[in-house]
């Protein structure tokens, strides 16, 4: 069974394609992230989204409030893990400059083991003993 077969009917808007793809990676070698910066890694997912649209999508679908004040050091220590990068945008109306992230293909590898990871834990026989406690 592939993820967009599992999750067929969840979500309205199609699968990002980075993660229907088959890429090969070595877990053990991923950098480990939060709750919290799994969070913002899949609100960013496909997305090239600055970080007040990133709290709002968050906000929206899980009625989590992430402010700004934390939202913003969890970006700057996900681009520092390789996770994601970030461009300025060009001034609006307003006169302010918005900063747009992004997944990078690291950040896509970690996004695609949390769902890989999560799906083995929901569909993988469990031993027939119990397993050890």
């Amino acid at each position: 069974m592939t993820f967009t077969t599992f999750f067929k009917g969840v979500r309205a808007a199609p699968f990002p394609e980075f993660l229907t793809q088959e890429v090969s990676y070595d877990s053990a070698k991923l950098p480990r992230t939060s709750p919290k910066e799994q969070l913002i890694l899949i609100a960013i997912s496909d997305r090239t989204i600055y970080g007040l649209e990133i709290q709002r999508l968050i906000e929206t679908t899980t009625k989590e409030n992430i402010s700004l004040g934390s939202l913003y050091p969890i970006l700057h220590s996900l681009a520092k893990k390789g996770l994601v990068s970030s461009v300025w945008g060009d001034e609006t109306t307003c006169g302010a400059r918005r900063k747009y992230y992004s997944l990078t293909s690291k950040g896509q590898d970690v996004i695609r083991n949390i769902f890989t990871t999560q799906y083995r834990l929901l569909c993988d026989d469990l031993p027939k003993d119990g397993g050890d406690d």
